[in-house]
């Protein structure tokens, strides 16, 4: 099952080769530039109709939301931009979502 998900920007050898993988990388100037419900669709339209897994690793946070995490990412997204890219995935065949309970509110 091919693999999608967000990843700190800071790290150097990932991005490179993560594309070259074939993984989409969304960082969190992105959220800030076109938006969670952007970022959402495009998750969404990658996936297709496929089941697909996600995990969401806490370093993704910035650390004002994340303060106990081992890796702070400055500049990361808040917990309300994480949790709406989320929701923005209802509908999804997700085989396991890592986080509490989310649902989109109609």
């Amino acid at each position: 099952m091919p693999h999608r998900h967000p990843r700190p920007p800071l790290r150097q050898e990932g991005p490179q080769n993560d594309r070259r993988l074939g993984f989409g990388i969304h960082t969190a100037a992105d959220v800030l530039r076109r938006g969670v419900d952007e970022i959402a669709d495009r998750l969404r339209a990658r996936v297709g109709d496929r089941p697909v897994y996600v995990s969401v690793d806490v370093d993704v946070l910035d650390p004002a939301h994340a303060p106990g995490t081992g890796t702070p990412e400055v500049g990361g997204l808040t917990s309300r931009e994480l949790l709406e890219i989320l929701r923005g995935l209802a509908g999804l065949d997700l085989v396991s979502l890592l986080a509490s309970r989310v649902e989109r509110e109609a």
